[in-house]
């Protein structure tokens, strides 16, 4: 029999619970199209391009809101005094909670100088064109030629 190395927890927020125009706007997320990674794991193999593939573990939790959101703590934390908490951050349950992480992620890679493809706004590629990402919620596969720059 193992021994416990830690005890987790995950703070879900009831984003059932939430009513739009107040404390959510936007929902939509953009995520790449089957056609537009599938071509590019065609034109990988005819390049002989590196594909690399990364998942993001806890994405949700990166993004700052843009809304205001009171949630209840969670059972064990309330001092029974009836007081919620702002949240600043994205959580899970939030209905917001892709967007905000996408809109983070979209953000970064334009710092970085990656331009969204207009026909796939799920689809990013540098300003050399050297490399090529799709995005897929919070799984991202990276195509790039294999010498030309580090991911």
């Amino acid at each position: 029999m193992g021994n416990i190395l830690k005890f987790k927890a995950r703070w879900v927020a009831h984003g059932y619970k939430q009513k739009e125009g107040l404390n959510f706007t936007n929902t939509f997320i953009s995520v790449a199209k089957p056609i537009s990674w599938k071509a590019m794991m065609g034109v990988s193999a005819k390049r002989g391009y590196k594909i690399w593939q990364m998942d993001i573990v806890t994405a949700y939790l990166f993004g700052f809101l843009d809304e205001t959101v009171y949630i209840y703590q969670p059972t064990l934390m309330d001092d029974s005094t009836g007081r919620v908490c702002m949240l600043k951050k994205a959580l899970y349950g939030l209905k917001q909670s892709a967007r905000v992480w996408y809109q983070m992620l979209q953000d970064f890679l334009k710092k970085l100088g990656f331009k969204r493809v207009e026909a796939d706004h799920g689809f990013f590629v540098s300003n050399d064109k050297s490399i090529f990402i799709a995005v897929y919620v919070d799984d991202i596969l990276f195509f790039g030629a294999p010498n030309d720059k580090q991911i």
